[in-house]
């Protein structure tokens, strides 16, 4: 029974350390329990401004889930190097230790938290670039062992070899169409603002008129009733 307790042990060690080389930045095990700890410790204790810390937090949350996913698939192939990938998993786990500590008020904090994210994409661009081409090359992907594939978050070791849906043609449709998602979210949120403008604009009128209406026919009633008694007045 030992044993057994002992072989399971082993072999969840041994599955961690296969997904921290086959993963992204985000799937990596050690990054994103140390992104997920820094916000929910952290964060709240060195940002005292609700607004600026609310900002803080969703930004590391972005960090912790897809954020770093979607840029390698959207400006590039998706595939990274699983060696380039150690390093720069690395990189940012020496770092974080800093951005956490980091002393200053509570937007320079912010600001430096934006530097840190900015670097890590400083940081995978040339090893992006890199499988980029190399899986995008017909003379070069032939040739190639593994990748890592970003979107997947998993090693591949076959079919290497992308063609323009990887490449161009692809990442460019789905660029075009998350800009086109938001451009017509932003148009549905202008109209329906615009809607609302307008409809209690008209519920403003209406209730204007009403008053005025309501304020005429009481006028006019008291003229009445005042010409009544003084008609009566000079009879007497």
């Amino acid at each position: 029974m030992q044993f057994f307790n002992v072989l399971i042990i082993f072999l969840i060690i041994f599955l961690n350390l296969i997904l921290l080389a086959q993963a992204c930045v985000e799937c990596s095990n050690k990054v994103s329990q140390a992104l997920i700890k820094y916000r929910k410790k952290a964060l709240n204790l060195r940002v005292k401004n609700s607004d600026i810390g609310l900002r803080a937090s969703l930004m590391v949350m972005e960090m912790e889930s897809n954020y770093f996913k979607k840029y390698a698939s959207n400006h590039y192939s998706g595939y990274i190097d699983y060696q380039d990938l150690g390093a720069i998993v690395q990189r940012l786990l020496n770092k974080l230790p800093s951005v956490i500590n980091f002393n200053g008020s509570d937007e320079q904090y912010f600001d430096n938290l934006v530097s840190f994210r900015k670097g890590i994409i400083e940081d995978l661009k040339p090893a992006l670039k890199k499988a980029h081409d190399l899986v995008c090359s017909p003379s070069e992907c032939e040739n190639l062992k593994e990748m890592v594939n970003c979107e997947e978050c998993k090693t591949m070791i076959n079919s290497l070899c992308q063609g323009p849906s990887v490449c161009k043609g692809d990442r460019e449709r789905r660029i075009a169409v998350e800009t086109a998602q938001v451009d017509a979210t932003a148009v549905k949120l202008t109209n329906i603002a615009m809607g609302i403008a307008v409809i209690a604009g008209f519920i403003v009128f209406v209730l204007l008129v009403a008053i005025a209406l309501i304020y005429t026919y009481y006028t006019r009633k008291e003229i009445a009733l005042f010409t009544v008694e003084t008609e009566e007045m000079e009879e007497v």
